[in-house]
């Protein structure tokens, strides 16, 4: 995850979210078929976890000194109360209903539902105008930072949220007192969520690490010559396959294995240099509102003055998630990166 917005080591099975209220937060949202980064600028308190239950009491009057008819409006009031009961007790209930929330439903009924408990209004942008009419399919709207929004996946995330809030885990921490809130404002769109992973998951880093071990161990099986391989990866992968090739293999628990020939890089906001990096060639476009081509320079730049080749192709227009490049300016910059590859073979 980079810095506190650092995009790649953050473990499989489990999600640690941090904040940083100068508009470098993270959670991991709505986006197409993976868990994704999206920026915006913090997140709100959390008034300790709690369900709120509504329930009406039934008041039962007996009066042994009426009449029939006396006794008969007892007992009716007492039906419509109990009616009345078991309808809160049901709307209640709805509330801590898993998987509620459907395509259609709306923003704000998520903001707004009190398994969230003063929260909610976190789980979205808080500098975006959100209308009251917007619903969970239509969310990609005011995420301005990305493109391609999955609402199916939407509807998944902000249920699993919903979830994790109904079977009590603590999902929100607030990191601010309310004194330094009152001197610093900003600090009110400020908080913690936290998803506890698996005891023992491994790193996305750690389960490239063990790849390539596995290709090395079982080369002849899967008739490969593993010698001058090259690492590829773009945004997140981008960072592991740089902190494999800087790293290497053992610094992630497995035997030390040579390391690769070059690693392929697209559209990441990867600054750190170690000194030790492979050969690397990257590429990203100018309006990536993610991974700045400027940082990708001098990152490229630094490990040109390391004496390392290294070249950087920036691509004009183009934004984040280009992918292959097909029909964009971009097309054809794999062929370029594979001979980039070869000639540090």
């Amino acid at each position: 995850m980079d810095g506190i917005c650092r995009e790649g080591k953050y473990k499989t099975k489990g999600i640690y979210w941090e904040t940083n209220r100068d508009f470098c937060v993270k959670s991991y949202l709505f986006y197409n078929d993976a868990i994704i980064k999206r920026y915006w600028k913090g997140w709100k308190e959390l008034n300790r976890f709690v369900t709120v239950i509504m329930a009406v009491l039934a008041l039962g009057l007996c009066l042994t000194a009426a009449g029939c008819s006396r006794q008969k409006e007892e007992s009716d009031r007492r039906d419509s109360n109990n009616t009345s009961t078991e309808a809160d007790s049901d709307a209640s209930a709805s509330s801590s209903e898993p998987g509620k929330y459907t395509l259609d439903t709306k923003v704000a009924d998520v903001i707004s539902d009190p398994v969230f408990e003063g929260f909610g209004r976190l789980i979205f942008p808080v500098d975006r105008t959100i209308d009251d009419d917007l619903e969970l399919k239509d969310v990609g709207d005011i995420l301005v930072w990305y493109n391609n929004v999955n609402p199916e996946r939407t509807v998944e995330i902000v249920n699993y949220l919903h979830d994790q809030a109904i079977s009590g885990n603590q999902i929100f921490y607030d990191i601010y007192t309310d004194e330094e809130k009152a001197a610093d404002p900003d600090k009110e769109d400020t908080g913690l969520f936290f998803f506890r992973g698996e005891p023992g998951a491994k790193t996305a880093c750690e389960d490239l690490a063990r790849a390539i071990a596995f290709i090395h161990e079982n080369a002849e099986e899967l008739q490969v010559d593993p010698e001058d391989y090259s690492l590829w990866g773009g945004s997140a992968g981008a960072r592991m396959a740089a902190w494999l090739g800087s790293y290497g293999t053992a610094a992630f628990g497995e035997e030390a294995y040579p390391a690769p020939a070059a690693v392929i890089m697209q559209y990441t906001g990867l600054s750190e240099v170690t000194g030790s990096e492979p050969p690397t060639y990257a590429c990203v476009g100018t309006s990536d509102g993610i991974a700045s081509y400027r940082s990708m320079e001098n990152y490229i730049r630094q490990i040109q003055d390391n004496g390392t080749d290294a070249e950087i192709e920036v691509f004009e227009g183009l934004r984040h998630g280009f992918g292959l490049g097909e029909a964009t300016v971009a097309e054809g910059w794999i062929d370029r990166a594979v001979s980039f590859w070869e000639r540090n073979m």
